[in-house]
């Protein structure tokens, strides 16, 4: 079996997390980063187009270097 490669994971959320998501999340992808939306929506992409994008630059740039 090769070596696993850090895999970098963003999770974006617009509902509430469940008690322990992040941690449980990151026990199984090292390198997630699990950021919630300022508005509670289904949507926070449509909520908070600006917000949304940005955290996806954010990360793109952070994971390139």
């Amino acid at each position: 079996m090769p070596p696993q490669q850090p895999t970098p994971y963003l999770s974006l959320r617009g509902l509430p997390l469940a008690d322990g998501y992040p941690d449980w999340l990151r026990s199984r992808l090292p390198c997630a980063l699990v950021k919630s939306a300022p508005a509670v929506t289904h949507y926070p992409h449509l909520a908070d187009p600006a917000w949304f994008a940005g955290r996806i630059v954010a990360f793109d740039e952070a994971v390139v270097r």
